[in-house]
């Protein structure tokens, strides 16, 4: 029996270091961003300026992705994993997404969401496809 008893667990112990890492990447990823000179920024700021672009959908997908491998209308794989190889899907899920976003976005104007978001609030569908002529956006 631990001293700290039912404290010592996973989420705990993730949460004492991954607040910390997650800090260390926040500030490692601004320093790639400040540190590309003129011209083309390095891919890793290509992809998190998609992401940033298809805010709404990035934020939703890694839920509707989670619920996916985990609960029984996906693949049913609750409590198959452990808690290092849940901490190392995280990322791969994250990168993923910004590489879909990208690919995404190098077709369409939009986000899935974000053009829904845009046709609810302005009431008429929003065009999707990007233009020929807009293909430098």
């Amino acid at each position: 029996f631990h001293p700290c008893g039912v404290l010592w667990c996973g989420s705990v112990v993730g949460l004492f270091f991954g607040g910390p890492c997650l800090a260390l990447v926040y500030l490692g990823v601004g320093v790639l961003l400040l540190h590309y000179r003129a011209g083309r920024p390095p891919a890793v700021a290509g992809l998190l300026a998609s992401a940033g672009r298809a805010a709404m959908s990035c934020y939703l997908l890694p839920s509707l992705t989670a619920t996916f491998i985990f609960y029984h209308w996906g693949l049913g794989l609750f409590g198959s994993f452990s808690y290092a190889t849940r901490t190392a899907m995280v990322p791969v899920i994250f990168i993923g997404i910004a590489i879909l976003a990208h690919l995404w976005l190098s077709r369409f104007r939009f986000g899935p969401m974000e053009w829904l978001w845009r046709t609810v609030t302005y009431l008429k569908p929003q065009p999707m496809a990007r233009r020929a002529d807009a293909a430098g956006e």
